[in-house]
Parts: C-alpha cells; sequence; structure tokens
C-alpha cells in the first residue's frame, strides 16, 4: 500500500521560518513524525493499493488547484499559535468553506485514481487549517506569519519500519499558484 499528503506548501522563506519554529519546539523524545513532515498545511492523506500513475496524479493535482483557488483564501495569515494533543500548531486566522474542499479532494482522489483517508478539513469545520510544531513545553512567540504565494504538492509517505520513526517524504507532483495581478500560474512540475 502506496501513502500519500497532500499539502499547501509557501515559498522558502516561509518554510524557513516554519522550520526554525519546528526546531524552537522539538521534543527529541516524541517530534520524529513532525520534523520529517514537509513544512506546509496538510489538506490530505490518500493511499491506494493498486500502482500508482505519477502522470495521472499530476494531471488531477492541475485540476485541484483550479478548483481550490476558487475556495481558498487569496492569502494565508498565521499570528498565534496553539496546543493541542500535546503538540503546538500555527493557527490560520483564514476561513474557508471545508464542504466545498472536501468535496474538490474527494473528486481529486476520484481523477487520481487514490483513495482520500483522513482529511484534516474534516476536523476544521471552517477553520482552514494548521500547520504541525513540535511537542516541547515552551514555544518562543511565532509572530506574524503569511504567504499567498504557494504550490500543492502531493508526497509519497514512506513509511518506517518502526511506527513513527523514519518517515520520508519524496514529492510526486507539485502545481504552482502565483498569483500576480489577478491572474494565477498553472504550470505543471514533476520531480
Amino acid at each position: 500500500m502506496d501513502r500519500f499528503v497532500l499539502m499547501i506548501m509557501p515559498h522558502l522563506n516561509v518554510r524557513a521560518h516554519i522550520r526554525a519554529l519546528r526546531l524552537a519546539t522539538r521534543n527529541f523524545a516524541d517530534d520524529d513524525s513532525v520534523m520529517a513532515l514537509p513544512e506546509g498545511i496538510i489538506l490530505g492523506w490518500f493511499e491506494t493499493l493498486e500502482k500508482f500513475s505519477s502522470e495521472r496524479i499530476q494531471l488531477a493535482l492541475a485540476r485541484l488547484e483550479s478548483d481550490l483557488s476558487r475556495i481558498l483564501p487569496p492569502s494565508f495569515r498565521f499570528r498565534s499559535a496553539e496546543r493541542q494533543s500535546g503538540h503546538w500548531y500555527l493557527k490560520s486566522d483564514e476561513t474557508a468553506d471545508a464542504e466545498k474542499i472536501l468535496a474538490s479532494l474527494r473528486a481529486f482522489a476520484s481523477r487520481a485514481a487514490l483513495d482520500l483517508h483522513d482529511p484534516p478539513v474534516l476536523y476544521a469545520k471552517e477553520v482552514l487549517g494548521s500547520i504541525a510544531l513540535g511537542s516541547a513545553s515552551g514555544l518562543v512567540s511565532p509572530g506574524p506569519l503569511s504567504f499567498k504565494k504557494y504550490e500543492l504538492v502531493i508526497y509519497l509517505a514512506e513509511l518506517p519500519e518502526t511506527p513513527l520513526r523514519g518517515f520520508q517524504f519524496s514529492a510526486i507532483a507539485r502545481v504552482h499558484h502565483i498569483t500576480r495581478r489577478g491572474s494565477v500560474d498553472r504550470t505543471l512540475r514533476s520531480d
């Protein structure tokens, strides 16, 4: 079985800031899985028992970006962090229609021949999402963090033999979403 995670990934300078926050909140005994995650917003987890087609996933991802560009806010803002279930999360100030996002994720899964497994948007209700940090007891103030340039990336999650130890994520496909003067660049790129 192959597992995938679909994420909204900000550009490098924002990811570096998120990585620094993760390191500042890392609990070295418990945070291997969080530290392995790419620095972005998880939209959903997918899986398949069949051999997957990266070309089919790329085409489906381009269509998903087109669908989500009408649902997602024009920019993402994170001004606070909150502790839930023992971990810190950067909380988004933005909201979006969770039902529309879920419908788009289901359509993507169908087009990509994947099964949608545990979309975080189900738990978020109207809140768009959060970014996982570490589980240390203290948190340095995250300060304001925002971005409008991002890409949708689907990663193959290579799971470890030992539970929650040694995760690795390999990008399968990505679609850039860059807003410039009202236009969107929907170029397709495969890694």
